[in-house]
């Protein structure tokens, strides 16, 4: 018979005292896997053996202080990408810094309440969980294409976009767990005034609670925290899933997908470096269907649209303009920059693999190269336009899945 507990997130307790590990294992147990550890050394013996999900550290440990403990855990890499949320009964401002400053992801007091040690141990599993993701999709990608170097130069601000919105989650949560933790004083101070009828007394000490417990702007606000935190998912989410569509690029079967969600897939993954010099227009006149493999067409337009942001260049924002259109036999799907544009002689080498105009280090001269082949895989072709000074549109034409009758 299967453990149910086997797919439940690990944690790793670090704490040399007897009647708190015996209080944490009650409240934690139900759901995570514990692992504990008494001193520095066990700590760091357990969590290279088994890479906990996540790590409770104790800062004054027997053997060596739990800041000691990080920074050993930060320098080896089998542990340094695990967080780390520092257990203590330390108050001051420069304890709680230091803690960071060693590679810390947060801290708790050892005082806190249950909600707020869960909501913080669970957002740091879900960042741990989307980087984890994030940093599996793209190494999967690496290896199935080693060649295509855009996905890679990408992956920073690829994690940007993800922790962006993880960051504002994990702070909502934290305010969400202190507005509760006051509407269950104010709930305690309801009971305790009595039922029925409220003496004069009980209904001044109610109000005044509410006031200084500031019930009225924890019922408004919190409505706005739950948005914004289920935005942040959605935003999350999207980023997440459009990894996975790049991680296909090796599925045998081919299905029909609309050109349009393989642009707006490379467009997700490109933002973040696009966002900064270039602004994006979209206009989409087809949305008719290819029989392709899409993430390897996601990673065509990926190439596009990073040589576009790259061709851009000045103090002034451009603009990337993304089209699509169809007639009876194809299907078509271009991307247009107000970048520097190219000679002719440029144009008639830019499919060679290894000629690159770029400099070194922003490009190996296979990208193109690559996004030519897989286009005639497809039975389909790539062609250029291009006036220097003007700017340069990459047109991308392929079979059109013919119509069920």
């Amino acid at each position: 018979m299967s453990d149910p507990t086997a797919t439940l997130p690990r944690i790793l307790v670090v704490e040399d005292e007897p009647l708190i590990v015996r209080s944490l294992n009650e409240v934690l147990k139900t759901r995570y896997r514990l692992q504990l550890a008494v001193s520095g050394e066990e700590a760091l013996a357990t969590a290279i053996s088994s890479t906990p999900d996540l790590i409770l550290l104790d800062i004054g440990l027997p053997d060596q202080d739990g800041y000691e403990v990080c920074r050993k855990l930060q320098g080896n890499s089998a542990t340094r990408d695990i967080p780390v949320i520092f257990l203590t009964s330390r108050h001051e401002n420069s304890e709680i810094l230091r803690g960071f400053e060693v590679g810390g992801k947060d801290y708790v007091l050892k005082d806190a309440s249950v909600m707020v040690l869960m909501a913080r141990i669970d957002t740091h599993l879900l960042i741990y969980r989307q980087q984890t993701a994030l940093v599996a999709a793209l190494e999967q990608n690496r290896m199935q294409n080693e060649k295509m170097s855009s996905l890679g130069q990408l992956a920073a601000g690829v994690a940007h976009e993800i922790n962006s919105p993880l960051g504002y989650i994990s702070s909502n949560l934290q305010v969400m767990a202190e507005y509760f933790a006051k509407i269950v004083r104010f709930d305690q101070i309801r009971q305790l005034s009595g039922a029925g009828e409220l003496s004069p007394e009980a209904r001044e000490l109610i109000a005044t609670s509410r006031e200084s417990l500031e019930i009225e702007h924890i019922m408004a606000d919190g409505v706005n925290l739950v948005n914004e935190s289920l935005q942040g998912v959605v935003t999350t989410t999207k980023i997440v899933q459009e990894l996975k569509h790049f991680a296909r690029m090796d599925r045998l079967e081919q299905e029909p997908v609309a050109l349009t969600s393989c642009l707006e897939s490379a467009l997700t993954i490109g933002h973040n470096e696009l966002k900064y010099v270039a602004t994006i227009r979209t206009e989409y006149e087809s949305r008719q269907e290819v029989l392709c493999h899409p993430g390897q067409l996601s990673q065509v337009f990926l190439n596009l649209l990073v040589n576009a942001g790259q061709a851009i260049a000045g103090p002034k924002m451009g603009e990337i303009v993304l089209r699509s259109w169809h007639d009876d036999v194809c299907v078509y799907a271009s991307v247009s920059d107000t970048g520097a544009g190219m000679s002719e002689e440029i144009r008639g080498r830019i499919f060679d693999p290894f000629y690159t105009t770029k400099e070194v280090g922003k490009g190996t001269g296979l990208g193109l190269s690559i996004s030519s082949d897989i286009i005639t895989k497809h039975h389909g072709k790539i062609v250029v336009e291009s006036v220097v000074g003007v700017g340069t549109t990459f047109t991308v034409k392929l079979p059109r899945v013919k119509e069920r009758p």
